[in-house]
């Protein structure tokens, strides 16, 4: 009878870790599937040879040499691609003997398909196999873990005591193996919350060296975007079409720079504004990260002012897909730069923020969730655009339209500091430019 109840309870122990390993896999801190087809991956080579990968034509099945160099033992390769888009990875022949490290010195080869989770690692091993991993099947092979390792604590427990298994009801095997598995997931999700944690601060330090590398190169230019898209504007009868370079596109963090957004007249109008606002000491609140020559708020009983306030709106719910409200937003602020070249003063400048809080938080009503600013007027030095936490720089045309969102409006989270940025120090020249900040009621 006692054999009877342990074979019971290990094919209880199997159904129910069946059952509890697919509720814990959801539970393990993993990247959902990305939207769109656009995917990242990393080809980690652990073979003790060297190694080339190839893009496989879907069509035509041609190969396309896409490392170069080849990849080095212990080296990896960051590549961007699409979900379905088929890799070769080759062996490469010893330069000395121009053989491979098989008996009868052949190279080998290896396939894989871009899939449609996030975090892919594709390492060729010692054992030259290849292993193809993501976000998922880490969060699957840790949950098996967990379930494992509570289904043996219960096994080894009725092992060293017959007697108290024999009395063990078996509606109490469920909740205890459920026990197990609910403070073994609760510590993998703590530990998951201190790798972001880790990620964030390690990105966040970086980004400051990088932010005063990219403002100190004058040199650098805006940063390749991601896609280019079209987007049009306004009325049927005065609609207007802009051509938009997508440098991001995180659902709480989209980065767009937009060409031509104000016209040169419209600049003017503006600038003319500026100077006839410059006695308004409304907007002079106190910012340690800020330094400009001038900042005024535009009223919108200007028409120039009300028509381009009209339009970032538009622009802002095309591209959040919310409806933005007009009544109860900020007024246009304008900024002037000057630069310091051949004085001793030090440059105008703002210094790295966010325009509200950065900190992946529950979004609340009435904060700030996105940011307009057009440039007017571009220094002959200095006065670029930098999101240091997220590799971005932009380096602004006239009329240049930057614009980022910090917030989803969807999952109503907020942007984690991807939207981090400064405003770098002017060296010769003045830079003016008009910022709208949008908020939702």
């Amino acid at each position: 009878m006692t054999r009877l109840l342990s074979l019971v309870r290990h094919q209880l122990l199997g159904m129910v870790g069946v059952l509890l390993l697919w509720m814990s896999t959801d539970r393990i801190p993993h990247v959902a599937a990305q939207k769109g087809t656009e995917r990242s991956f990393i080809i980690v080579n652990d073979s003790g040879s060297r190694v080339e990968s190839y893009w496989v034509h879907p069509q035509t099945d041609e190969r396309i040499l896409m490392s170069k160099p080849d990849i080095l033992f212990g080296a990896e390769q960051n590549m961007d691609s699409f979900r379905t888009h088929k890799f070769e990875i080759r062996e490469m022949p010893k330069s000395s003997t121009g053989k491979c490290v098989a008996e009868d010195g052949s190279c080998q080869s290896w396939y894989f398909v871009v899939n449609d989770n996030s975090g892919q690692i594709i390492t060729i091993q010692r054992d030259f196999t290849l292993v193809h991993a993501d976000d998922k099947t880490k969060a699957r092979d840790k949950a098996a873990k967990l379930v494992q390792d509570c289904k043996q604590q219960k096994l080894d427990q009725w092992k060293e005591d017959s007697d108290a298994a024999a009395a063990v009801d078996n509606s109490k095997v469920l909740e205890e193996l459920s026990q197990c598995v609910q403070a073994s997931v609760s510590g993998a999700l703590e530990e998951g919350n201190e790798e972001i944690h880790f990620s964030s601060n390690i990105r966040k330090r970086l980004g400051s060296e990088l932010g005063v590398y990219a403002c100190a190169d004058d040199t650098l230019n805006t940063t390749e975007e991601v896609k280019m898209e079209k987007f049009r504007v306004g009325s049927r009868k005065q609609q207007q079409e802009y051509s938009v370079k997508v440098l991001d596109e995180k659902s709480t963090s989209k980065i767009h720079v937009i060409d031509n957004f104000m016209s040169p007249e419209e600049c003017q109008e503006f600038e003319m504004l500026l100077l006839s606002q410059a006695h308004d000491n409304r907007n002079h609140e106190p910012n340690d990260n800020l330094k400009a020559s001038m900042l005024v708020k535009i009223p919108t009983v200007h028409s120039v002012v009300s028509s381009v306030q009209s339009r970032i709106i538009d622009y802002a719910s095309r591209v959040m897909e919310i409806d933005v409200p007009s009544k109860g937003q900020e007024e246009p602020i304008m900024t002037k730069f000057v630069g310091n070249e051949g004085t001793d003063e030090p440059p105008d400048e703002y210094r790295p923020h966010c325009d509200e809080k950065c900190v992946g938080d529950t979004y609340a009503q009435g904060d700030r969730i996105a940011t307009m600013t057009v440039y007017c007027q571009i220094p002959e030095k200095g006065g670029a655009t930098t999101f240091r936490n997220n590799g971005i720089h932009v380096k602004a045309s006239k009329g240049t339209g930057l614009f980022y969102t910090y917030m989803d409006p969807v999952k109503q989270t907020t942007d984690s500091g991807f939207t981090e940025h400064a405003e770098c120090p002017v060296v010769k020249g003045d830079k003016i430019v008009v910022t709208q900040y949008l908020r939702l009621f």
